[in-house]
């Protein structure tokens, strides 16, 4: 079982194609392409965390292209979800779905506070401070479309628009984080003071 993570697909949105800056002509060939490049590498067995903007359309046709989707699947809501949260063909096909959720990845290479586990913080939003984040707990988000980067910090855009409409596995993952570094931008566990000075 491989773990993947993604996020923005938009099904049935024609003006994602635009603002994301996506090859194709009409909504259509976007959702028969990103079907597609999901299924070449997402397999029935695996564990898909979907990181909100499951589409934006008619409800058959999101529905139908959420089935089409392989691999079980966890869906963090994002803002683009209120209608479709609520439907209940949707409420079948996903594994959980939540606003916010903390994983943890088994993993022999990582060290998570002493446990050979990778603490992942799952949110549709980029976040400045997470939990964990000081132990080594990633975040991993989508939203931005790409036009969101930090030049330090464990914290990655796993949206559609960073990886050319493909779901990105953990080891992509991890292979990315370990280039980057921690750094501290609060009080927890460092000396100092990071308030504004605002009453």
């Amino acid at each position: 079982m491989t773990i993947f993570f993604s996020g923005d697909p938009h099904f049935c949105h024609f003006n994602v194609i635009r603002f994301g800056n996506r090859p194709y002509q009409t909504y259509w060939e976007m959702n028969d392409a990103i079907i597609k490049n999901w299924n070449s590498v997402v397999q029935p067995e695996d564990t898909v965390y979907l990181l909100g903007d499951i589409g934006i359309g008619k409800r058959w046709e999101i529905v139908k292209c959420a089935f089409e989707l392989s691999g079980t699947i966890h869906w963090i809501l994002g803002n683009h979800d209120k209608k479709a949260k609520g439907w209940a063909e949707l409420k079948k096909r996903f594994a959980s779905i939540s606003t916010y959720k903390e994983i943890k990845v088994n993993d022999p290479e990582a060290d998570y506070r002493g446990n050979k586990y990778q603490k992942i913080v799952l949110f549709h939003y980029p976040i400045h401070s997470w939990n964990g984040m000081h132990y080594g707990a990633w975040h991993l988000h989508s939203h931005t479309h790409g036009t969101f980067f930090v030049k330090d910090n464990k914290i990655l855009d796993v949206g559609m628009d960073c990886w050319g409409c493909i779901p990105v596995s953990y080891e992509r993952v991890k292979m990315y984080m370990a280039h980057r570094k921690f750094v501290a931008v609060d009080g927890h566990g460092k000396k100092g003071d990071y308030r504004t000075g605002l009453k």
